[in-house]
């Protein structure tokens, strides 16, 4: 993912289930042209994870943030 790259905004959803409960969080996230969806999805469950702890992910979306 080069630094030259241009970026779009992507709005992302993720609830988890951890050994506190479910929780979930949503946001916006810009990405770098040619990012995956796997590199998003490893990028934002990991700052999740950083915060709850391990958790088993029940649902993960990721749309452009545009109507």
């Amino acid at each position: 993912m080069p630094a030259s790259d241009p970026t779009a905004d992507w709005h992302w959803v993720l609830t988890l289930q951890t050994d506190r409960g479910t929780v979930g969080d949503t946001g916006v996230i810009a990405i770098p042209a040619g990012a995956s969806r796997h590199e998003v999805f490893r990028r934002l469950y990991e700052q999740q994870a950083q915060h709850y702890g391990a958790a088993a992910v029940l649902f993960f979306d990721l749309q452009p943030d545009q109507l």
